[in-house]
């Protein structure tokens, strides 16, 4: 799980996040290639978990970014929600686009499990 967390992390760090800053164009880019990633079912690509770490970077960063980051920042946000809530409220949806991916089953560690 460790290492699922790990690639996650870095991919959001080096591809994503650097990208989805630079235009509100990369910032719908950046959220569509995840999609994409998902939509192809890569393997050891976890949805959920980049998701996750997504919204962990930039609560840490919103002090520290321009205004026309944050801007980008939101575009990019609005694409994930968007496709996030398609699936949390619409079932045939999730069964289509997420059900029975890689990127489909989050766990959620605590750091005091001690593993």
């Amino acid at each position: 799980e460790d290492g699922k967390i790990r690639t996650a992390s870095v991919f959001l760090s080096r591809c994503i996040y650097p990208r989805a800053l630079q235009s509100a164009e990369d910032a719908m880019y950046s959220a569509r290639f995840i999609e994409l990633l998902n939509e192809l079912a890569t393997p050891r690509f976890h949805t959920l978990e980049l998701f996750d770490g997504a919204v962990n970077a930039v609560v840490g960063a919103l002090y520290s970014i321009t205004e026309d980051e944050a801007g980008c920042l939101g575009i990019f946000f609005e694409k994930i929600w968007s496709l996030i809530s398609d699936w949390r409220y619409d079932e045939s949806k999730y069964n289509s686009t997420l059900s029975e991916k890689p990127g489909s089953v989050w766990i959620k560690q605590s750091v005091n499990d001690g593993q």
